[in-house]
């Protein structure tokens, strides 16, 4: 017998066929050419050739002038909408770097005011700068937009 038979017991309980001896197949250690095979996706030396290598099969797909240049187009505009959020984004942020700067501005007037006094009057007091509504506009893609450019930060 070709494998131990302890193999054997254990797939007899298990349920498992060994009389074709698919499933007991002798493994061999990996060496470099095995690797390098495995790594072309070529079979080894006794194994059939039905499943064809990656560098052949993308070899046989062929496109047309205009199958190229909508996948141009498609990726284009992919680029375009990736650059406009990256654009909105470093606004979004300095938008809301600048309201924070504020609101720390108003605090800082807010503590050099304060008095322990229980009878001051609040309404003296600096107020907080309203939120910017601009910061609540969801980005809407480049692709998506139809002349609309009033909902994109400006």
């Amino acid at each position: 017998m070709p494998f131990p038979s302890l193999l054997t017991v254990l797939f007899e309980k298990a349920g498992i066929n060994t009389t074709d001896n698919s499933v007991c197949k002798v493994i061999r250690a990996l060496d470099p050419n095995g690797i390098v095979h495995i790594w072309n996706n070529q079979p080894e030396e006794g194994e059939d050739k039905a499943r064809p290598s990656r560098v052949s099969a993308r070899q046989k797909y062929k496109a047309s002038i205009s199958d190229l240049h909508e996948m141009y187009q498609h990726h284009d505009v992919k680029l375009d909408d990736i650059q406009a959020q990256l654009a909105y984004d470093r606004r979004w942020h300095l938008v809301h770097a600048e309201y924070k700067a504020s609101c720390f501005n108003t605090m800082e007037q807010m503590f050099q005011h304060f008095d322990f006094s229980l009878g001051r009057d609040m309404t003296e007091f600096p107020q907080m700068p309203p939120f910017p509504n601009r910061l609540h506009q969801p980005y809407q893609q480049a692709s998506q937009q139809q002349g609309d450019n009033q909902t994109n930060i400006q």
